[in-house]
């Protein structure tokens, strides 16, 4: 979709489908920041002064986007000052995502980052006795800062202590209070 180095032409709205947004390490090495699912906005961060993207995209399954030119956007803002405080929300509600990422990869361990994960996902589908895991465990780990063995681990750990269920990638939250997470907090 994007790579980093290239040219900032405009951003993308998602309208399907979902990507991988991530950076790479001198060393090669692959960092997930998020993942882009329908109504998300991706390169609207490198609109205001970058001049070439800072962040990678890959896309994980069929994407449906509509791409916007920074041009025809930047011309908006002034005829439409909402326009332009949307943008800014957007831009603050993502900093505070990554913000809470990064102190969740630095203060947490492995579990109470699968476990605040799956607590994330339930929170989201509060109705849903079973989850779906949203991507594969490989990209999931990813995200979390983790080997795939880890993430596989960490999984096989909660289960076998009666916290969790799962089934390929679907998982049911058993107990809760067998999180060490919550008892950390």
């Amino acid at each position: 979709m994007v790579r980093t180095g290239e040219p900032v032409l405009g951003f993308f709205l998602i309208q399907s489908g979902k990507a991988r947004v991530y950076r790479s390490s001198e060393a090669g090495q692959e960092i997930s920041l998020s993942v882009l699912e329908a109504g998300s906005i991706f390169g609207d961060g490198d609109l205001f002064g970058a001049k070439e993207h800072e962040e990678s995209a890959f896309i994980l399954e069929d994407l449906e986007a509509f791409f916007i030119p920074k041009h025809s956007f930047l011309e908006l803002i002034p005829k439409d000052p909402q326009l332009g405080l949307q943008v800014m929300r957007s831009l603050c509600a993502k900093l505070q995502g990554l913000s809470k990422s990064f102190e969740i990869r630095e203060l947490l361990d492995s579990r109470e980052r699968v476990e605040d994960y799956l607590i994330q996902m339930k929170n989201k589908n509060p109705f849903l006795k079973s989850l779906q895991l949203p991507l594969s465990k490989k990209e999931i780990a990813a995200q979390l800062g983790m080997s795939p063995e880890t993430f596989s681990r960490v999984l096989t750990r909660l289960e076998e202590e009666g916290s969790i269920l799962v089934d390929r990638r679907n998982i049911e939250i058993l107990d809760e209070s067998k999180f060490q997470f919550f008892h950390r907090i």
